[in-house]
């Protein structure tokens, strides 16, 4: 009985292992439909600012990032706390949440430190011995358990390279505000290392969609960072891993037309299962615009966007119905304001993820900032399931 018992759990596994959402994301015949684990595996405050974690850390520490704010904890207080974060901000029922929403994937963003190593250290700063350790078990149950259990895919992202490639506390920069990526090529190295390690790890895990090999640059050097792209998908592909590898622009070159040579940027067939990221937010930039203006007037600017785009499929990595304070909405506009922005989005070869998936401060709405947690939208039927899946009946 017990031979038959493992024998049946073996045929179940193998079940689930052949029909993972995965692999038809991966084939292109099933767009990602997600949401982002922001503020998990990457700390920021502005996420979880009533989490424990930050008991005592001054704003102008916690505004800086994990790097910062493990400077000031040290080991002895921050090692736990951060654990104890890791095992509570994302637990096994979100994703059981985020599945019976009838979304098929998480963007997991994820810092460098999460080797645990550093093979590209030639002064012997060893800075990612400043980090809490352990965040590597958290990715691995993500990926080789929850999303095998709740069929949904991960697309793991380099949220926060060695160095810092944007200076903002999302990628954990040793300066606040300062980027160093691309002007020491023992960080673009590591990141290459990151990339590779991280593909290679998950590589037969069905569950496993890919790797965004950078995410958000701003003032990098361009053509370094093109290199790396190049560098990154050679050294993946040579092991014959054909998992999705997405590539990101300059944060200020996400649209069309003016921004071309990334249009042009490794073209297919010659690269394959590339993804581009764009990250439409209106909110920066959109200071004076009204509520009606940005669920209309707004998305209809991306619309266009997508419309010009030539290139590689794209995947709308982030966004949200959070807006600037002049626009007011109601959960009515909100509610419409979704419809018209994942309508749009649905057109999207890759996909796309909302950012994120919890955020404790800016709910209940209305207030401007009650639109970043998919969580509180989808429970309260802001956002309907039905608008990615129409058999859903989450939503009356």
């Amino acid at each position: 009985m017990k031979f038959l018992a493992v024998l049946s759990l073996a045929l179940v596994l193998a079940k689930v292992t052949a029909e993972h959402i995965q692999y038809a994301i991966r084939a292109g015949q099933v767009p990602v439909r997600g949401v982002n684990l922001g503020g998990w595996l990457i700390a920021e405050h502005w996420i979880n600012s009533k989490d424990p974690l930050w008991n005592g850390v001054p704003s102008s520490v916690s505004k800086g990032g994990e790097m910062q704010t493990m400077r000031y904890l040290g080991h002895g207080a921050g090692d736990a706390r951060f654990k104890t974060h890791w095992d509570t901000f994302i637990t096994e029922e979100d994703i059981a949440t985020i599945a019976r929403g009838s979304l098929n994937t998480v963007r997991v963003p994820i810092g460098w430190w999460i080797l645990g190593y550093d093979n590209h250290d030639p002064s012997n700063k060893q800075e990612y011995k400043t980090f809490a350790p352990g965040g590597l078990y958290y990715l691995d149950r993500l990926v080789k358990e929850w999303a095998m259990k709740y069929n949904v895919a991960v697309l793991i992202d380099i949220h926060a390279a060695k160095g810092s490639q944007n200076g903002n506390d999302h990628s954990s920069p040793p300066d606040s505000g300062k980027l160093y990526w691309s002007q020491y090529p023992e960080n673009i190295d590591n990141t290459i290392e990151v990339a590779r390690f991280l593909a290679d790890r998950y590589r037969y895990t069905p569950s496993f969609l890919g790797v965004e090999l950078l995410n958000e640059p701003t003032s990098v050097d361009v053509a370094k960072m093109k290199d790396y792209y190049i560098r990154a998908y050679d050294t993946i592909r040579k092991t014959g891993n054909d998992c999705i590898l997405v590539t990101s622009p300059i944060l200020w070159e996400q649209n069309a037309g003016t921004s071309s040579h990334w249009e042009n940027f490794m073209p297919s067939p010659t690269y394959t299962n590339m993804w581009h990221d764009w990250h439409k937010y209106l909110i920066w930039g959109f200071e004076d615009k009204t509520a009606n203006w940005i669920m209309n007037e707004g998305v209809a600017v991306v619309a266009a966007d997508m419309a010009r785009w030539t290139g590689a499929p794209l995947i709308m990595g982030e966004w949200s119905l959070a807006s600037a304070s002049g626009a007011t909405f109601t959960d009515v506009t909100l509610k419409q304001y979704a419809n018209n922005m994942i309508n749009t989005m649905n057109a999207m070869k890759g996909g796309w993820t909302m950012w994120t998936w919890k955020q404790e401060v800016g709910n209940p709405r209305p207030d401007g900032q009650g639109g970043w947690s998919m969580k509180d939208l989808i429970k309260d039927c802001i956002m309907d399931p039905k608008l990615w899946d129409s058999s859903s009946t989450l939503c009356p």
